[in-house]
């Protein structure tokens, strides 16, 4: 019988998301990158890249690495990046 590969548990490496910040301020953005290597990866918001993307939403960010054959390891933990509003001009 046929063998799905998705089926089976590589148990391949859980990616972590490191950040250039936290916490950025409304118009600017964050260099989001996970450590491990993988073909692809797909963010908990539906976007593919390579390992690293621009992040401008406040948002919990956890990502899945996919490999060359198409097998996804777990998400990763969660990376809260919080986006404060520009303050009003004072008058």
């Amino acid at each position: 019988p046929a063998v799905n590969p998705r089926a089976i548990d590589f148990n391949l490496p859980t990616p972590i998301i490191s950040g250039s910040a936290t916490t950025i301020c409304q118009g600017e953005s964050a260099v989001l990158v996970a450590n491990q290597s993988y073909e692809k990866y797909v963010w908990s918001d539906g976007v593919e890249t390579q390992n690293q993307r621009n992040a401008t939403q406040a948002n919990a960010y956890s990502v899945r690495g996919i490999n060359a054959v198409g097998c996804t390891s777990n998400s990763s933990p969660l990376f809260s990046l919080v986006v404060n509003p520009i303050p009003e001009k004072p008058s």
